[in-house]
């Protein structure tokens, strides 16, 4: 066998390269869907442990001092709301970073005075006067409250609320009209056809 015949019969045919690039194509077709899916997953469950970790923090501020309206033992006034609540959670120790889910473009956690809400106070979450029907019975469920406690991540997509509203209340406290919840725990409105959304997670109430 001489030097070029040899060479030739180690290199790859055109036929056989295609077909390898072939099953690269393929197999990075079912996998690239698979990697983004479980990134969003991760996102997702980074919120919601976020969420959670501020519930907790809250319920142990709450226990210390025990007002929900009070950084470090002194009494807040709140007339109607305080934002950045974490910022309070974070000087007393109890949180070691500010609220900051990986979804959306900005968040804060808001103290709102209930105290004058009624059975009937809306639970749409553009309505500034705004409570939570949290077993979808159609009624407030914070009445007799004095403050909540909500998280507010806005620039949401349509597609992360309704699976933030899935994960945390079920599809059946989901979305009646596509864009907008105003049952359980995760509430968002869609204002005029707007995209993306602002989302309103339920903490806690006292």
């Amino acid at each position: 066998m001489t030097r070029d015949s040899a060479s030739h019969s180690r290199a790859f045919t055109l036929i056989e390269v295609i077909g390898v690039l072939a099953v690269i194509a393929l197999l990075a077709a079912l996998l690239i869907p698979k990697i983004f899916e479980s990134i969003n997953n991760a996102r997702l469950a980074q919120a919601l442990l976020s969420c959670q970790t501020i519930k907790t923090a809250v319920l142990e501020h709450y226990a210390k001092y025990p007002s929900l309206a009070s950084s470090n033992g002194t009494p807040l006034t709140v007339s109607n709301s305080y934002d950045n609540f974490d910022g309070i959670l974070l000087t007393e120790g109890l949180i070691d970073k500010l609220f900051d889910p990986r979804i959306g473009a900005t968040a804060l956690i808001r103290l709102r005075n209930v105290s004058g809400y009624t059975a009937s106070t809306s639970t749409d979450p553009l309505n500034a006067s705004s409570g939570f029907d949290l077993d979808g019975d159609g009624q407030n469920d914070i009445v007799g409250a004095q403050f909540l406690v909500e998280a507010i991540i806005s620039g949401v997509t349509d597609a992360d609320a309704k699976a933030l509203n899935d994960r945390l209340d079920g599809p059946q406290l989901g979305e009646t009209v596509s864009g907008q919840d105003f049952k359980g725990q995760v509430t968002y409105h869609k204002a005029g056809g707007s995209n993306p959304l602002s989302v309103h997670i339920y903490i806690t109430h006292h």
